[in-house]
């Protein structure tokens, strides 16, 4: 871990330990060194925006369990996801989600949506940047720069996360009184002292 902090301290000027997450640290890394805010500003959807956007993103969700109750009525749908797909269906997609859609037969009949002028990608250089790192890392065995392919991973993820969270931070006891005065804290707030007097409070954005 300590060759890990010195080699993206040196690269990035990140300390790794100040990130809560591995994908606060990629948001981070970014936006110090990949990020023209000039050629790609992000825009930042208000309320409406994002609640619109959002019904088209999707996410998968798996969990291994085994149920377990008594006297229980248990309903089966026969071939739920072939029936679904054989129906006519409201939602929210994306354009070529829709595109295929069409070249497979669908008849789709657009109601209403967001138009996005088409733009460079601004993560080629992020993604380029690390792949040849964790090439390079892989090919010297530096199990070090392992944190390099989950990097690329977490990034797109960041992006799309949901503004209604909790927000921890990592702070000082001087800090953590400024912050009581200007956010919204949740039930949940706690001034966690430390070995290395870095407390933390959680907040809701």
């Amino acid at each position: 871990m300590l060759k890990a902090q010195e080699i993206y301290w040196n690269h990035y000027k990140v300390d790794i330990e100040s990130k809560i997450t591995l994908s606060s640290l990629a948001l981070s890394i970014f936006h110090l060194k990949y990020n023209d805010s000039l050629k790609w500003p992000i825009h930042i959807p208000n309320k409406n925006e994002d609640s619109f956007i959002r019904r088209g993103y999707y996410s998968g969700h798996s969990d291994t369990y085994k149920p377990y109750s008594k006297n229980l009525y248990y309903y089966d749908v026969k071939s739920l996801y072939p029936f679904i797909m054989t129906g006519e269906f409201v939602g929210v997609y994306y354009s070529e989600e829709l595109k295929y859609a069409k070249s497979v037969g669908y008849t789709v009949l657009p109601i209403l949506g967001y138009l996005f002028e088409l733009m460079e990608s601004p993560f080629q250089e992020f993604v380029r940047s690390l792949f040849e790192r964790r090439k390079e890392a892989k090919r010297q065995g530096n199990d070090a720069m392992s944190f390099d392919k989950i990097l690329m991973n977490l990034l797109y993820g960041r992006f799309g996360i949901n503004p209604k969270s909790t927000i921890t931070v990592i702070c000082d006891e001087s800090k953590y009184k400024d912050l009581l005065k200007i956010v919204i804290l949740s039930f949940e707030i706690s001034l966690v002292r430390t070995t290395t007097s870095l407390p933390s409070i959680t907040m809701l954005t």
